[in-house]
């Protein structure tokens, strides 16, 4: 005796798989983002060697602190963006980079963001010891000749700081 009832399997499976082939071809035909802009190789490695670490020290966890206060709570993104870009502009004119690149992250808005990134990296740009921060700021930019400009800049910087010394 054969038992004809349908299990109700074959329709979701089957819609499960269209599902997957839209989304496989539809990402074939997305375009890629660009590769950042080259930078001295030297320099991509001393970025590559920065890790961010705001529980090291007290004035860390205190910025941290600020910045989760300043992300989250029951107002606009528009408002924590700009309670965010305070903080990194003032973390930036202290040369506190990596409470500057974690606040700036956070911020959603690509124009703020990119505006803020800008600065970080002219900031960074200003002394010999903090280029590498400048990296942080260019990868962390969406826009590719906002990113290029910085790129160049941080070349020049770096040039100028290692002259005769490579």
């Amino acid at each position: 005796m054969t038992d004809n009832r349908a299990t109700g399997w074959k329709i979701p499976l089957l819609f499960c798989g269209v599902i997957i082939s839209i989304v496989a071809v539809a990402a074939l035909f997305r375009p890629q983002a660009p590769e950042p802009p080259a930078i001295p190789g030297a320099l991509l490695q001393k970025a590559k060697g920065i890790r961010i670490d705001l529980e090291s020290d007290t004035e860390g966890r205190s910025w941290k602190a600020r910045i989760a206060s300043a992300a989250s709570g029951f107002s606009t993104q528009a408002d924590k963006d700009g309670r965010l870009g305070e903080i990194v502009l003032t973390t930036a004119e202290n040369k506190r980079f990596d409470a500057s690149c974690t606040a700036a992250v956070l911020i959603r808005d690509d124009g703020v963001r990119d505006g803020l990134m800008r600065k970080i990296a002219d900031a960074a740009a200003g002394d010999c010891a903090s280029l590498p921060w400048g990296v942080f700021a260019m990868h962390g930019m969406r826009a590719p000749q906002a990113q290029a400009e910085i790129a160049s800049l941080l070349t020049q910087r770096w040039k100028e700081c290692h002259e005769g010394k490579e």
